[in-house]
């Protein structure tokens, strides 16, 4: 049997890769004229995300992964503004018409752009980038190394946002993307 040495980021970024295109089929065929509409189950808008919100959300982070890595973020940066329309903690709002929140092909490429170039950085890293200590206090108790947050956001943190994405999906009436 061969071996093949591989960098600690392939544990990573080969699921994390699985994971964007799974993000890509999810969002491929929704009509953007309702990227940002809240889900609907008979007939009302449901407390949830749109599909606008949740992969602008996830667009934020690349950059925020690159500078936990020490690695230069300036490409990966979301535009002005998005981060007081996405942030965590910012409440989802129901934009139908599509005034609020950008388009979805700009959220949608610059979320894969921008995660892919996360990709690199991970790849070309070594152990020790990745068993520095977060320096996210918030995270120390749960993800104390920088490896730990890494590997949470670009498939954990991912796939949960993912989900509801499918969920929207189901209460506006599409099948599953895969």
């Amino acid at each position: 049997m061969s071996t093949t040495t591989i960098g600690p980021g392939k544990f990573i970024v080969t699921p994390a890769q699985r994971a964007l295109g799974y993000g890509e089929k999810l969002a491929s065929d929704i009509d953007p004229a309702i990227f940002g509409a809240l889900p609907v189950i008979d007939g009302q808008p449901v407390k949830a995300s749109s599909p606008a919100f949740i992969y602008g959300h996830l667009a934020l982070y690349p950059a925020k992964i690159l500078e936990l890595m020490s690695v230069d973020n300036n490409a990966a940066k979301a535009p002005a503004g998005w981060e007081e329309l996405f942030s965590a903690g910012v409440e989802c709002s129901n934009d139908p018409d599509g005034s609020k929140y950008p388009a979805k092909d700009e959220i949608v490429d610059h979320l894969v752009k921008s995660t892919k170039l996360v990709f690199e950085a991970v790849e070309a890293a070594d152990a020790e980038d990745f068993g520095r200590e977060t320096p996210i206090e918030r995270y120390r108790q749960f993800m104390p190394t920088v490896g730990d947050v890494v590997n949470f956001m670009l498939n954990d943190h991912t796939m949960m946002h993912f989900g509801q994405v499918s969920f929207w999906r189901r209460c506006m009436g599409m099948g599953p993307a895969m």
